[in-house]
């Protein structure tokens, strides 16, 4: 019987030995960040505007013609609209700021476009928050992180009147 209970006693030792040498995860590491609205003269387009052949053979992927044909899709011209788009990035800091803007929308608009306003929504079950800067010549520019991000007044700001104070700050999570 006592070498039975030694011997439970061993095991039981040797357990807790091993599972005190493994490292136990870090907490997840935040840090505070401000944000301003990025400077869009130096914005960059990522990618390529699509040509009007890849404009309709996309067309002809979501409307087949015999669906054109019973009126279920809307025009080409529509469809093309809200879809000749390039991907845009701005910095601002160490964050990257983006954007799906207009090909009709001439380049030298959009780098000489001022911020006039910020605001940030926050999903808090995901752990997800944008931050959006609204430009004039109707631009905006998305930045989307892995923690919580707020304006000074806790809302939209509306910095037309002072760029300067179109910024968040977010709380972020590595």
């Amino acid at each position: 019987m006592k070498k039975h209970i030694l011997g439970t006693v061993f095991i039981f030792g040797a357990a807790w030995l091993v599972v005190s040498l493994i490292p136990l995860p870090a907490a997840a590491q935040s840090a505070n960040v401000v944000l301003s609205c990025p400077d869009l003269s130096q914005a960059e387009q990522l990618g390529a505007c699509p040509s009007d052949k890849e404009l309709r053979a996309n067309y002809r992927k979501t409307c087949p013609p015999f669906m054109e044909k019973r009126g279920e899709c809307k025009p080409f011209e529509a469809f093309a609209r809200n879809k000749n788009k390039a991907l845009w990035a701005a910095m601002s800091g160490p964050e990257e700021f983006l954007s799906y803007i207009s090909c009709a929308q001439p380049k030298k608009t959009v780098k000489a476009a001022k911020p006039i306003s910020v605001d940030a929504k926050c999903d808090l079950q995901s752990g997800r928050c944008q931050a959006r800067c609204g430009y004039d010549n109707s631009v905006t520019f998305n930045l989307r992180v892995k923690g919580i991000c707020k304006t000074a007044t806790g809302g939209k700001i509306d910095c037309k009147s002072d760029p300067k104070a179109c910024k968040v700050t977010c709380e972020l999570f590595e």
